[in-house]
């Protein structure tokens, strides 16, 4: 749930907290409005909030060729959700397993090898990301990936009436206001920034901090510990741990 203030109200109050109202005017607000646009972008690639969540569905391409790939995702794709990729075949489900491009790059991709993937990974150096899967599918089986994504920028904030995604207006307000004060040479600027450090984390920290402890509990959902699914899982190919319930193995 997005906060209560528009972009332009936000601005307004965190310059006039600032002590500088100009940046609040149409001629000199892109500073503080470009200041807005990169909080949310910072809090858009650092954390994962569920307002944030995108869902991509596309087929395996069995002639795709060996590697597996590539597949193209969403400009905005940032990473996937955690166990939120999965293939299905006559309507059964199955999860892959998330490596990285490095690990991915040491399989095995003789020509003709196809079978049910079981891993996939991300190149984020392509434009637009591209994701590649292990073993390559045999068939052109319906993917789906639930991911997190980079929310557009707003346009002219300093005038615009759209209200943020993030979803606590007051620390909008608050960490706005600090970066402002950065730029004015403003004395304050630490009280509400901090400088980083637990002790020391400033008014947006704090409030930060508060936001956090609930983002990853928005309906009460008990968490659990999950061991690494590519060690400890059932035994179908490579070296996963043998299963021990059966005799003669």
């Amino acid at each position: 749930m997005p906060g209560v203030l528009s972009a332009s109200v936000l601005i307004s109050l965190a310059c006039n907290i600032a002590k500088c109202p100009g940046y609040a005017t149409p001629v000199g607000t892109s500073i503080a409005g470009s200041l807005l646009n990169e909080v949310l972008e910072e809090l858009a690639t650092d954390y994962d909030f569920e307002i944030n969540r995108g869902k991509y569905t596309f087929n395996f391409n069995s002639s795709a060729g060996t590697s597996g790939g590539p597949y193209n995702m969403p400009a905005a794709y940032l990473r996937a959700q955690k166990e939120g990729i999965f293939y299905t075949i006559d309507n059964v489900p199955y999860k892959v397993i998330g490596i990285e491009l490095t690990e991915y790059d040491a399989f095995n991709k003789d020509p003709g090898l196809a079978s049910y993937p079981s891993f996939f990974t991300t190149d984020m150096s392509q434009t637009p990301p591209q994701m590649f899967f292990w073993v390559p599918p045999s068939g052109s089986y319906p993917c789906t990936v639930r991911y997190y994504g980079m929310p557009s920028s707003i346009v002219n904030p300093e005038t615009s009436s759209v209200i943020p995604w993030f979803p606590s207006s007051m620390y909008l307000k608050t960490r706005l206001a600090g970066e402002l004060m950065q730029v004015t040479n403003d004395d304050r600027a630490m009280s509400y920034l901090g400088d980083g450090t637990d002790q020391n984390p400033g008014r947006a920290g704090r409030i930060l901090k508060k936001v956090l402890q609930m983002k990853d509990d928005p309906e009460n959902v008990v968490m659990t510990v999950k061991l690494d699914r590519r060690n400890f899982r059932n035994r179908r190919a490579g070296n996963e741990l043998p299963n021990t319930k059966l005799i003669g193995w």
